[in-house]
């Protein structure tokens, strides 16, 4: 480095290379497809759509920028493949025949449906932050003036009402082509993943000229890759920027009615999974013959995490510059990768003698999977997608979304027909949370990533397989 600072030019000579993309990739063509829509109408070019908005605000609802661009990009049929073979003339040699025609069913059909899922995203948050502050008005409500404790919890929850209605002020004019670049409509940095949002909770105390105690709370966001969230924003683990280290203890599960987690069961022998509806099927795995996939030991609940919370204290969550100790937890993981075999495109090749082959696919689902926190308590004698692991659940109050490690059970400490709303005791509930006095209401779930992506499927032999040096030599290779 020192060379280089008497020697700038040796670091800046050379040719310049840029960047390469693989266009055939259909994530990376379907964000790209939105915004050259998005070119098209800030050039007038798409009759009755203005250029995007400056305000995320202004995109939804009825008469919402977005709902006006996808209705007339998909007005009609016609008019749709129009619009997807005029911009994929822009560049005929660098996408093949099956990504021309995904991105012409996503301009024909999907667009909406993403459109439709974005905006619901929009919403639903709009609307937990709005139950929120519902939540803390009543434990507000439910507290003793008279008492000085009590009062001084009252005016902490009152900060934090405060952080939480500056937030929704705050989302209402977030720019709008920053919003729909988080809700997955434009292109990213990333390119294809999606982000999983920290929801950090500060709050601190200040006094006053006249010695009263003042309650603040700041909400703060902060977003990272999905695949490498499910672990550094896992419940339980630390998460250092800006200056704080902030401790994940919470998952956005939804509520009993509307959960967010789904029923998947997963194959005791191999990488097959049945998500959704589809795990009330309990027959055979239709890729590896195990007849256990229908026990109930292969059915899971399952989310994907799409926001995570924590609550510190500003004191005790700030770092110093020169303090290099890094917590960290670690956590059972496991992956489990499947190909329908009528995905596998023409071309597989197989050695005549030896046992190494390829197969092609456009459409790999690869999932990865927390377990929860690494325990050596207990022997690994779960069998999931292919391994034996120790399978964890975080439990997430459905209430607050606070989760623990350990199955809540009622601890008799209070009774709450002759108790106030207060409870100061140690708990994994938020403090507004109205089941912080009693067990309250918690789902059992492991945590998911899933990508759908090409893939080369490499066949080798067992002995290879089974021994990590020759693995990792081969991986390297």
């Amino acid at each position: 480095e020192q060379y280089y600072f008497a020697e700038p030019r040796q670091m800046i000579a050379g040719e310049i290379v840029p960047p390469g993309c693989y266009l055939s990739a259909i994530e990376i063509l379907r964000r790209q497809y939105v915004a050259h829509l998005a070119d098209l109408a800030a050039r007038g070019k798409l009759p009755g759509v203005l250029p995007m908005p400056r305000r995320a605000s202004a995109l939804f609802g009825e008469s919402g920028w977005l709902r006006r661009l996808v209705a007339t990009a998909t007005g009609d049929t016609d008019g749709a493949g129009r619009l997807a073979a005029g911009w994929l003339d822009l560049f005929p040699r660098h996408v093949d025949d099956a990504a021309q025609a995904e991105l012409r069913e996503f301009a024909e059909r999907g667009l909406k449906a993403a459109a439709d899922e974005a905006e619901d995203s929009w919403h639903r948050r709009l609307e937990d932050l709005r139950d929120r502050l519902a939540a803390i008005d009543k434990a507000m409500g439910e507290l003793i003036e008279s008492d000085p404790v009590q009062r001084g919890y009252q005016r902490e929850l009152a900060g934090e009402r405060r952080g939480v209605a500056r937030r929704i002020g705050e989302i209402g004019r977030t720019d709008a082509h920053g919003a729909l670049v988080d809700l997955g409509m434009l292109p990213n940095y990333s390119l294809i993943d999606v982000s999983t949002t920290l929801e950090a909770t500060l709050t601190w105390q200040e006094e006053d000229d006249d010695g009263n105690r003042r309650y603040h709370s700041e909400l703060r966001e902060h977003r990272r890759p999905a695949s490498q969230a499910l672990t550094e924003l896992a419940p339980g683990n630390h998460f250092y920027i800006k200056g704080y280290r902030h401790d994940p203890s919470g998952l956005d599960i939804g509520t009993s009615a509307r959960p967010a987690w789904e029923p998947w069961r997963v194959c005791q022998k191999c990488g097959f999974v049945r998500e959704g509806l589809d795990a009330q099927d309990t027959t055979a795995c239709p890729r590896c013959g195990n007849a256990r996939i229908g026990d109930a030991s292969a059915l899971h609940k399952v989310l994907r995490p799409v926001r995570v919370t924590s609550h510190d204290r500003r004191d005790d969550a700030r770092i110093a510059d020169d303090d290099d100790d890094r917590q960290r937890t670690y956590y059972e993981q496991a992956i489990a990768v499947d190909v329908h075999p009528a995905d596998i495109e023409a071309g597989s090749w197989r050695h005549a003698k030896a046992t190494f082959g390829v197969d092609y696919t456009r459409h790999a689902i690869v999932r990865h999977f927390n377990l929860g926190v690494a325990r050596a308590d207990r022997p690994a004698n779960d069998f999931f997608a292919g391994e034996e692991k120790r399978i964890s659940p975080f439990f997430a109050c459905l209430s607050c979304g606070g989760t623990t490690f350990e199955q809540p059970h009622p601890t008799g400490h209070q009774d709450p027909l002759v108790s106030s709303g207060f409870d100061s005791s140690p708990s994994h509930h938020r403090p507004w949370c109205p089941e912080r006095r009693t067990v309250g209401e918690h789902a059992g779930v492991i945590l998911a990533h899933k990508l759908d992506t090409e893939a080369l499927r490499i066949l080798v032999p067992v002995a290879t397989a089974l021994i990590e040096e020759r693995m990792a030599s081969f991986a390297a290779a």
